[in-house]
């Protein structure tokens, strides 16, 4: 009987034991800050199920990579937005609530998590001309929260809460869990200073989660340059404009280059420019405006073939699929005569090859003073498929003797998706690159800052680690892979 007592005994310590040693290991998998039932460290799935239990609905979740999702849910209390990064143990790593209530009530809610979050560790408070930001970390530093108010009244308008050791684990050592860490960093749920680290730690890494990232938007990339260009969209044309009055004395000019460069059509003016063959059948163009190197005689402009570009874009805009031809720009260049105005050796050079619809909006020579002054071009190139389109407006360096780009840069950029659309601004200087004739590629791997623009939400400035090259220039298709 009393051997048969202590094994009960045991049995129950060990039971209490186990339970007290679950409660304690559990305790410390859970973030000490909470916002109501929501906090890092749970079990995703449980969290899900407070917020149907309370709400009546639960997040909706956008996978990232390597198992990470993005999940979203409307609150109605306050009311506002929620979001949370889910790992890929389903645990919550980050909670972040966009607070939109300002009724009475967000005092008093401010107050008391704040309260409560002062009772885990004491807060640090800074302040800006619209924004008061205080931080707090728990003292075993595996543990952080952030609240932003505003000023006047004092209330919290966003939150964020985040398990630090899950984000120690995305330090880049393994590449699958540092694509994640880029996306999340792109949608600005957690600092650039951990790529920054990550970077000086091991240098290329970034760039090689960043080809992995966009790694589709290479293949597409490498198989666009296949696709035929579209043939001209011709109708009958009646002259019904005069060109001189948009041209002036540059029209004798244009019109030589382009009866040279596309055999003998003519430039003819009817509700927008034409190029219109001898049968009286053309297709719209838009020009850009001539350019010339007055040293070395040289002449230049840009056809777009406006007929053919409207027809792709609409197909991609409408989730029509990829368009079965590429709608591209011709530069028209050729050497003048200055005395006589007399142009030779016209050549028609193609701007790029990836692209599926490109749009010219100006030319113009660098003043070099060699005979192989570099032509800069600016233009807009469209890339897509049916679930996404975009756009990417492009400064590149035309070298003088071939006539080939030796250095393009991105300038802005803009993507939809999903009923998603991101802009973006690019604000790294890259004049000084852009100019050097001799770059074959100015910016492919580099980190630059791009100011990042998404409806219903504040602008903000990220770092971003630009692809490799394709074929030796920027992709398109690679760069809004990424977004």
């Amino acid at each position: 009987m009393r051997r048969y007592s202590l094994a009960v005994f045991l049995a129950v310590a060990g039971l209490v034991g186990g339970v007290v040693g679950f409660t304690i290991y559990a305790r410390e998998n859970r973030s000490p800050f909470a916002f109501g039932e929501a906090r890092p460290g749970v079990a995703f799935e449980d969290m899900d199920d407070d917020s149907q239990r309370y709400q009546g609905k639960r997040f909706a979740c956008t996978p990232i990579a390597a198992q990470y999702r993005v999940c979203e849910v409307a609150t109605d209390g306050p009311a506002g937005k929620m979001g949370t990064v889910v790992d890929d143990r389903g645990r919550v790593i980050i909670v972040r609530m966009a607070i939109t209530d300002s009724s009475p009530r967000v005092n008093d809610l401010t107050r008391t998590v704040w309260r409560q979050w002062d009772s885990v560790a004491a807060g640090m408070a800074r302040t800006d001309e619209s924004t008061i930001t205080i931080d707090w970390r728990s003292n075993d530093r595996h543990w952080s929260a952030r609240m932003r108010l505003r000023p006047m009244p004092r209330v919290m308008h966003e939150i964020a809460i985040a398990d630090e050791r899950a984000l120690a684990r995305m330090d880049g050592r393994e590449l699958r869990l540092l694509v994640p860490l880029i996306e999340l960093t792109r949608r600005g749920l957690v600092p650039d200073t951990l790529l920054a680290a990550i970077e000086t730690r091991d240098p290329g890494a970034l760039l090689r989660a960043v080809d992995s990232l966009s790694a589709d938007g290479r293949r597409r990339a490498l198989s666009a340059a296949s696709v035929p260009s579209c043939p001209p969209a011709l109708s009958p044309v009646a002259a019904s404009g005069d060109p001189e009055q948009l041209l002036g004395e540059r029209l004798p000019v244009v019109e030589q280059m382009l009866r040279q460069a596309y055999g003998g059509r003519q430039l003819i003016f009817a509700d927008e420019p034409y190029l219109v063959d001898a049968t009286g059948m053309g297709e719209p163009v838009r020009l850009t405006e001539l350019t010339e190197d007055y040293v070395n005689g040289r002449v230049a402009f840009a056809v777009t073939f406006s007929g053919r570009v409207d027809s792709v874009e609409a197909r991609l805009a409408s989730g029509g699929g990829q368009p079965r031809c590429r709608a591209g720009v011709e530069i028209v260049e050729a050497h003048i005569d200055t005395a006589t105005r007399a142009v030779s050796a016209v050549r028609r050079l193609p701007l790029e090859d990836e692209a599926l619809a490109t749009r010219a909006k100006s030319t113009d020579f660098l003043v070099a003073g060699s005979p192989t002054t570099p032509l800069v071009v600016t233009y807009e190139s469209t890339y897509g498929d049916s679930s996404w389109h975009g756009s990417v407006a492009w400064q590149a360096v035309l070298g003088g003797e071939s006539g080939e780009a030796v250095a393009r840069i991105p300038v802005t950029f803009s993507k939809t998706a999903g009923g998603r659309e991101v802009n973006g601004i690019m604000l790294a200087d890259t004049t000084g690159a852009q100019r050097r004739a001799d770059a074959a590629d100015a910016i492919s791997g580099r980190r630059v800052r791009v100011l990042l623009i998404e409806p219903g939400k504040d602008a903000s400035p990220i770092s971003v680690t630009m692809p490799s090259a394709v074929r030796g220039a920027p992709s398109g298709w690679t760069l809004l892979a990424m977004f």
